[in-house]
């Protein structure tokens, strides 16, 4: 490129690492002053789900290949799903109405998003969606 342009170029990179830098250390900044026990339930929560949506899906697969056999099993992953997510809105709840509180809960939101993706798919196929 031209050397207009290529120093231009070289400006605005810089400044948007520079800026993406601070992103990062606010972001650390943040997570840091967050209340220990909460965090260390939230990465609780995360393992516990992950690993049940994972045999979740699982069985759902099963059970589209051959029907019927993994009925009990999905039951129970998704009593456990429903565990976790009861206890997940419980600890949104009685988190602080504080910038921090807002903070944590939105923190929760991920994982409960996608125990809803489930538990809309397990409610698809019981209702005869189908559902992938």
């Amino acid at each position: 490129p031209k050397e207009k342009f290529g120093r231009n170029l070289m400006i605005h990179l810089t400044k948007r690492m520079a800026e993406d830098a601070k992103t990062d250390a606010d972001r650390n900044e943040i997570v840091q002053r967050l209340d220990e026990e909460f965090k260390k339930n939230l990465n609780t929560y995360f393992r516990r789900s992950s690993e049940l949506l994972r045999h979740f899906y699982g069985l759902r697969k099963l059970e589209a290949e051959g029907g019927g056999k993994n009925e009990k099993k999905l039951s129970r992953i998704v009593k456990g799903l429903e565990a976790v997510y009861r206890e997940m809105e419980a600890v949104r709840k009685a988190l602080p109405q504080s910038e921090d509180g807002e903070i944590m809960r939105k923190m929760c939101l991920p994982i409960m998003d996608q125990l809803d993706w489930a538990f809309k798919l397990q409610r698809d196929t019981a209702d005869g969606g189908g559902g992938g």
